[in-house]
């Protein structure tokens, strides 16, 4: 009985039926697995472009501020300067006003409405 079971055409054809059901699955699973690897590789080369997109921008801005930030310590030392002008013509004003008030007073006497000192601001320079 065993020899009718083993020759039987339904036998001789269940090995290799599942043999090939079984290298089916394997080869589905192996495209499957390739498809999500390549999707998930897709994914990641976008969030990186788009992480490299950000950083661009993000130095394209750094760099615009520190421009702004050169321009602003420009106008900040310009005003400096102008301050620091205007104290020393300042300065000499009151020595400019002095002379004249000694002058004034070697020639008429004492004038008392004059200041005899430069004020605490131009004393700072």
């Amino acid at each position: 009985m065993t020899d009718h079971l083993s020759s039987s055409p339904k036998r001789r054809l269940i090995f290799p039926l599942a043999g090939l059901l079984i290298a089916s699955l394997g080869i589905a699973y192996a495209v499957s697995d390739y498809y999500l690897t390549y999707q998930q590789k897709q994914e990641g080369a976008a969030e990186k472009a788009l992480i490299q997109e950000q950083v661009a921008a993000s130095v394209a801005d750094i760099t615009a501020l520190k421009a702004q930030m050169a321009e602003l310590e420009a106008k900040k030392q310009g005003l400096i300067d102008t301050e620091q002008n205007n104290l020393v013509q300042l300065e000499s004003l009151y020595e400019q006003a002095n002379r004249f008030q000694e002058s004034l007073v070697g020639n008429e006497g004492s004038i008392s409405s004059l200041p005899s000192a430069v004020p605490s601001g131009a004393e700072s320079l």
